[in-house]
């Protein structure tokens, strides 16, 4: 069985330092084999959005493989995947312990997932509880203005 993404949208946008990005819109779809045919099968997951960047006019930051590349009803070799995290919030909505991201062909999708909830101070927490990266907590500063407990605490990761 092989998992793939349908292109539902592509919206073209800019951000504040006017850096172009493509918001995409995918639909997870399922190959399997029945009676010896292969069949597109939809899934039960709903569609995600996923941001593909395009060049950055400072030229510090790379540009995304498919930005400008995808049209509407194009097939990309990828899936969309869910993870447990570490609380965070969006907006009104806290202690989300869930992620759910577009993840393509190639790509680490833990990696994936942390580096989009990096900016919510979480990360994927793994099977066994682990957390999976760095998480930018707020630490409560020692009465006498030490630094220790922040030197312990970074050698954890």
């Amino acid at each position: 069985m092989q998992t793939f993404l349908k292109v539902l949208s592509v919206d073209n946008r800019k951000d504040v330092n006017d850096r172009p990005y493509q918001l995409v819109q995918f639909e997870q779809f399922k190959t399997v084999t029945i009676a010896g045919v292969d069949k597109i099968v939809k899934s039960n997951m709903p569609s995600r959005a996923r941001v593909l960047w395009g060049p950055d006019p400072a030229g510090q930051i790379k540009e995304d493989g498919l930005f400008g590349n995808l049209n509407v009803g194009d097939i990309v070799d990828g899936h969309i995947q869910t993870f447990n995290t570490t609380p965070y919030t969006v907006g009104e909505r806290s202690n989300l312990t869930t992620y759910t991201c577009v993840v393509f062909e190639g790509e680490n999708g833990v990696s994936v997932a942390n580096r989009n909830l990096r900016s919510n101070n979480a990360a994927v927490v793994d099977e066994h509880g682990q957390i999976t990266s760095k998480v930018n907590t707020p630490k409560p500063v020692p009465a006498n203005g030490d630094n220790d407990e922040d030197e312990e605490y970074n050698k954890k990761f």
